[in-house]
């Protein structure tokens, strides 16, 4: 294992500084990624299929095909706040919905009009040959503050999810939204999200005892957290409202998680078992 990376904290300080929501998947950095397994951090490793490769411990609860995703940043300074969210959002993303995070991955081929989210790339996106590669959307739990369910008045379905990640940047929190389209029936719709709220809830008070050993955030903030996931927790019910759109009412259901806004995962080794 590499000398800086021998510790714990080294690994999670090391995991947090190189987190990307959204990254392209290349096999021509395979031996990167290896390498990057090896030495334990828990970045986000597909094989070359773009399936997750799961961390030791790590349970794939779901895999969703086909599905219509739009990933946004929609932080205050964001220039594409305003944007209309389902616009040119691809429909061929594989959802990966395990214990610790949602992985999203698409051919790239499949994202020539890929909307909003290229925005979030760090890197150049360049209009080449892109055989055998992924773009890649990776959202741990540790981050969720909230997932929004939004249902059209006079149809039993659900019409999104949008679940809403936390994410500290040097002295600013940045949000990223993952929108998750056509998921199914209210009730379907209204129990998954009560079930990915609790776990994600007591997953993230498990590991504000990282941030406190590791010092990342101020005992202020922790004692903030820890009380709004507790209070989050128990709650049972959806805060619901409605809104007005082109006529028609839309009902918005909330769900508040917490949202430790740092990508901490509850492991020390990501090596693939």
């Amino acid at each position: 294992m590499n000398k800086t990376l021998k510790t714990p904290g080294n690994i999670i300080s090391q995991s947090i500084k190189e987190y990307q929501p959204l990254f392209l998947y290349r096999p021509k950095d395979k031996d990167y990624w290896d390498n990057k397994r090896n030495e334990g951090l828990p970045q986000c490793f597909l094989k070359e299929k773009g399936e997750l490769i799961p961390w030791e411990g790590e349970n794939i609860l779901k895999v969703y095909d086909n599905v219509t995703l739009n990933i946004k940043d929609d932080s205050f300074k964001s220039k594409f706040k305003k944007m209309r969210v389902a616009k040119r959002a691809p429909n061929k993303w594989r959802l990966f919905f395990t214990t610790e995070r949602i992985v999203a991955t698409i051919p790239y081929g499949k994202t020539q009009k890929i909307g909003d989210i290229v925005d979030l790339f760090t890197t150049t996106v360049k209009r080449q040959s892109h055989k055998n590669q992924y773009v890649v959307g990776h959202f741990p739990h540790s981050m969720l503050a909230g997932i929004v369910l939004r249902l059209k008045e006079g149809k039993n379905t659900c019409e999104h999810i949008a679940f809403v990640y936390k994410n500290k940047l040097k002295d600013r929190i940045v949000n990223y939204t993952l929108y998750f389209f056509n998921y199914g029936s209210q009730k379907q719709s209204e129990e998954f999200c009560l079930k990915f709220k609790n776990s994600a809830c007591k997953l993230q008070l498990k590991l504000l005892k990282l941030t406190t050993e590791l010092s990342l955030l101020s005992k202020s903030e922790i004692s903030r957290i820890r009380s709004k996931i507790t209070e989050n927790l128990d709650k049972k019910e959806f805060e619901t409202r409605e809104d007005r759109e082109k006529f028609k009412n839309i009902i918005i259901k909330t769900l508040y998680v917490g949202g430790i806004p740092l990508p901490i995962f509850p492991r020390i080794t990501s090596k693939y078992p």
